[in-house]
């Protein structure tokens, strides 16, 4: 008896230290973040009485057992209807975890290990089914059935205590016991049906259990509630639990059945409401105005103070760019010019737009061949617009001061003989020369259109026209070329 004296005390000293001190940690505050429906898990209210006598059932435990069912319901209802409060209640749990393949394979293995530790333990090898017991209990503890269906749990953790009995291991076997009657307080027992020493940690563990100062903590520890409510979805898990034991008010102990109501809150990882009410008339409000008290600090404030993007300014774009010579007094075709372009437009304020440009364009001959070589020209152009839109689509009007270089001769003639016999010949009657390098001074007036799907990249299309007004005898002969560009840009 000695042995098992010690063991006991033992077996509690380990108890109180895993259950008891996670339980007391200071709970850390909520996290903020913008407003979100929270979804609170309510799981079944448990009554936690009559552990005093585990081989009798006291008289008012029928009433109490009742009074659980009835207050689950009372804490559902407390929730309903609350802004930003979305409810599952402990069906919509089962549901939901039985929804799962997973969790389901899992059951089925954990059913399947434990009737092979039941039949190991009745051959009297205490030892395999002891391998078979700890076994079933991980894969019901993987399928969340200690939070979902604690009886069928308690029944693997009774017969592994039993089992580590028959090993001689009678700490660990009271440690079991403690963890049964924690997920199933109903649990009676017939006196003498397990002999003197078994009864007798199974009455020391049901004393454990009731001399705990926070049972919630024992029937639903932290970190079981956080992978729970991983698994569903939810937010916050509500847990309720009646006790007919001594409560404290004002330094002095009162006896009488109270309900703890406690509020597990998954983004925090701790418990945000634990409190105890009296049981009777009064009981509803005071559990309204706790949830009220709750409800209107758990719920994450708004960011409505977000700093905007800042604007872009700068935009780079690169493309392609198409002339065709309005004026061509020695051709009878009008002459293309293909080439690349590139831009840079910088805006200091809404609406004002400072540009530069440059392009390549390389003149085509026309179909006439009125042209009589390809020449290059260098673009240059600079100046300032004025834009409406933003977000996605912008829109401008630009004027500026263009300079072109020429880099090569330009000669333009309808004269076949001119084209045939060279320009050399004497009946080549009329041909235009100009020699290169050559300077052309313009206006340039243009519309851009840009657009921006994303604030990474935007697409560019413009179209304008250049009045050359300084280039010698040139601007009587090749003038106001219209052009076009479309390409990509990005914003910096």
């Amino acid at each position: 008896m000695r042995r098992f004296a010690a063991a006991r005390t033992v077996a509690l000293a380990l108890l109180v230290c895993t259950w008891v001190i996670p339980a007391q940690a200071a709970a850390p505050t909520l996290p903020t973040g913008p407003w979100k429906t929270l979804t609170v898990a309510v799981l079944p209210v448990v009554y936690l009485g009559g552990l005093a006598d585990p081989f009798a059932d006291a008289p008012e435990n029928p009433e109490l057992r009742s009074a659980a069912a009835r207050w689950h319901r009372g804490i559902e209802v407390a929730f309903q209807g609350r802004d930003q409060i979305g409810l599952v209640g402990s069906a919509e749990i089962r549901e939901r975890l039985s929804r799962q393949t997973e969790l389901r394979r899992t059951l089925e293995l954990a059913q399947e290990r434990y009737a092979l530790g039941l039949e190991q333990w009745r051959a009297l090898r205490a030892k395999e089914a002891l391998s078979q017991l700890d076994r079933s209990k991980e894969l019901y503890l993987e399928a969340f059935s200690d939070l979902a269906d604690p009886r069928v749990v308690a029944d693997v953790e009774l017969h592994r205590g039993l089992a580590l009995i028959d090993l001689g291991q009678v700490g660990p076997a009271h440690i079991a016991f403690a963890q049964m009657f924690a997920l199933d307080p109903t649990r009676r027992f017939e006196r003498g049906y397990y002999g003197a020493p078994i009864e007798q940690e199974l009455a020391g563990a049901a004393h454990d259990i009731t001399s705990l100062p926070t049972p919630s903590a024992i029937l639903w520890p932290a970190e079981r509630l956080a992978a729970l409510a991983k698994r569903l979805g939810v937010d916050v898990i509500a847990i309720g639990l009646i006790d007919a034991a001594a409560q404290t008010s004002g330094g002095a102990p009162q006896r009488g059945s109270w309900i703890e109501l406690a509020l597990f809150d998954a983004r925090s990882g701790g418990f945000t409401l634990r409190e105890s009410f009296e049981l009777g008339d009064a009981m509803a409000d005071d559990l309204d105005r706790a949830i009220s008290a709750w409800h209107s600090c758990v719920l994450e404030a708004p960011r409505t103070f977000g700093r905007p993007p800042a604007p872009r300014r700068w935009y780079v774009d690169f493309g392609y760019i198409h002339s065709v010579w309005l004026n061509h007094r020695r051709t009878r075709n009008f002459v293309n010019g293909p080439g690349a372009h590139i831009g840079v437009t910088f805006i200091p304020t809404p609406g004002l737009e400072l540009w530069a440009k440059t392009s390549q364009r390389a003149t085509l001959s026309d179909a006439n061949n009125d042209l009589l070589d390809v020449f290059t020209t260098t673009h240059i152009a600079a100046g300032a617009g004025l834009g409406i839109g933003g977000g996605h689509l912008t829109f401008s009007l630009r004027a500026g001061i263009e300079v072109a270089l020429s880099m090569a001769d330009i000669a333009m003639t309808t004269d076949v003989d001119c084209k045939f016999f060279g320009s050399a010949n004497s009946r080549c009657g009329s041909i235009f020369r100009a020699e290169s390098p050559a300077v052309w001074l313009g206006l340039d007036f243009s519309a851009t259109l840009r657009y921006a799907p994303t604030r990474a990249w935007y697409l560019g299309f413009s179209a304008g026209t250049t009045i050359y007004a300084v280039s010698g005898n040139l601007v009587g002969e090749l003038n106001f070329p219209l052009y076009g560009t479309f390409g990509f840009g990005l914003p910096f």
